[in-house]
């Protein structure tokens, strides 16, 4: 993984919680917003970089703004957190030992 897709993913991540703070404390639903469900949708899609059909499985939540019902997808952030696990450079790569 990049740094810059790694960075995008984390600030997509801020706004999301972001968004879910006001929700819960500005929002209609208040703190009940936290028991909205959470759904997941498949979309089919072409990725041009590797020309091929890719399935794609997002999950998402609904929520009502003036009288609509809209739709919000959640941030995988499983990307960053396997970089972070498995290929951030640590102390013990370097040969010392703390």
């Amino acid at each position: 993984m990049e740094l810059s897709e790694a960075l995008k993913t984390i600030d997509a991540t801020f706004g999301m919680f972001r968004f879910i703070l006001n929700q819960v404390q500005n929002g209609e639903l208040k703190e009940d917003f936290l028991l909205s469900c959470i759904e997941s949708s498949t979309v089919t899609y072409w990725d041009t970089e590797a020309e091929t059909q890719k399935v794609e499985t997002r999950q998402y939540y609904t929520y009502e703004k003036d009288n609509k019902e809209h739709k919000a997808y959640l941030v995988d952030i499983t990307p960053v957190c396997n970089c972070l696990i498995n290929e951030w450079p640590s102390d013990l790569d370097q040969g010392m030992v703390l």
